[in-house]
């Protein structure tokens, strides 16, 4: 099902992105199922380039494409045991690989999932991002606009809510969901998806509210069944219907605002948006560190800025600053 609906949305959907043919400064090359290359080993921006234009591979075919991946690190204690690229690491990590048995199940089970898809790289935070070094995490953390929204796909996790477990063997074989107080269920997709995705660890964390509005094809993994998602629908693997996604991309939506034929209208929609939506769900989510809450939503941000011309500050927009602090 994954392989087919992300086939479909290739050929036929028309989803923007920003930046066009991005490459993160860092990816996973995890080779593919079968390919006699199943090192996973840590290259720059440079190399992959390299290694594109040796294979007369470019543009959005061959090994350019990438997965990413959202997860939840879990507690104090689970993050600080997980695998990550460090100072000290960063050089082994890039000539000799990682060692499969230092992965954490979480990133074990992602490498097996995007190689099954027949993509050769992947995008980790904790990997492609040095995490003692903050100058790097200065430059890096800027960049989850163009690194989720130019991913192939996205890996979102709603059956994990630490790096310390896996995902593809935690899935059970039930047909059961837990709703949300006060929704029924019809049975469609979708409203297994928002079952699940209401019930999710992940759904609850700070970084991943960017991280899924940004990217633009959405493999969710749910307690019982996965899902692929984009701005033209949302399928269950255990189901061949489609049913309507429960919110528009956010790209998507800045795409729409500009094709409006009077634009101002498109943006006033666009920042109502922002303050009824996007700001509610948002303040609802939890953080490690609460001094990360602006930067984890600073990508989202950036474009709406970008779009429209106002200068954000600090959560409020400019423009519209007297009716945002009337609260």
């Amino acid at each position: 099902m994954l392989r087919s609906e992300i086939e479909r949305c290739v050929r036929t959907c028309n989803h923007p992105v920003l930046s066009q043919g991005y490459i993160p400064s860092r990816l996973l090359f995890i080779g593919t199922e079968g390919g006699g290359e199943n090192q996973v080993r840590l290259e720059s921006r440079e190399e992959v380039r390299a290694k594109a234009g040796a294979a007369d591979l470019g543009g959005t075919e061959g090994p350019t494409r990438y997965a990413a991946l959202s997860y939840c690190w879990g507690s104090p204690d689970d993050a600080k045991k997980q695998c990550k690229t460090e100072l000290h690491s960063l050089r082994a990590w890039r000539d000799g690989g990682i060692p499969d048995r230092c992965l954490s199940p979480v990133v074990r089970d992602a490498v097996a999932l995007t190689r099954s898809l027949d993509v050769r790289y992947l995008w980790v935070d904790a990997l492609c991002i040095i995490q003692d070094d903050v100058d790097d995490w200065q430059r890096e953390s800027p960049l989850m606009g163009p690194v989720y929204s130019n991913a192939h796909f996205t890996i979102m996790l709603l059956n994990s809510s630490t790096c310390q477990q896996g995902f593809l063997t935690r899935r059970s074989s039930g047909d059961e969901a837990l709703l949300p107080s006060g929704q029924a269920a019809s049975g469609g997709p979708n409203d297994k998806l928002v079952a699940d995705w209401s019930a999710a660890a992940w759904s609850g964390r700070g970084w991943t509210f960017q991280e899924e509005k940004l990217s633009t094809r959405h493999v969710y993994v749910g307690p019982s069944r996965m899902y692929f998602a984009c701005n033209s629908g949302v399928v269950a693997e255990d189901g061949p219907e489609r049913g309507r996604v429960k919110e528009k991309s956010v790209l998507h939506m800045l795409k729409k605002a500009s094709e409006s034929p009077a634009s101002e209208r498109g943006i006033r929609s666009l920042m109502r948006f922002w303050e009824v939506n996007m700001v509610r769900q948002f303040s609802n989510r939890e953080f490690t560190r609460p001094q990360d809450k602006l930067q984890a939503i600073a990508s989202v941000a950036k474009c709406i800025g970008d779009h429209t011309g106002y200068d954000y500050a600090a959560g409020l927009w400019v423009p519209r600053m007297h009716i945002e602090l009337a609260w």
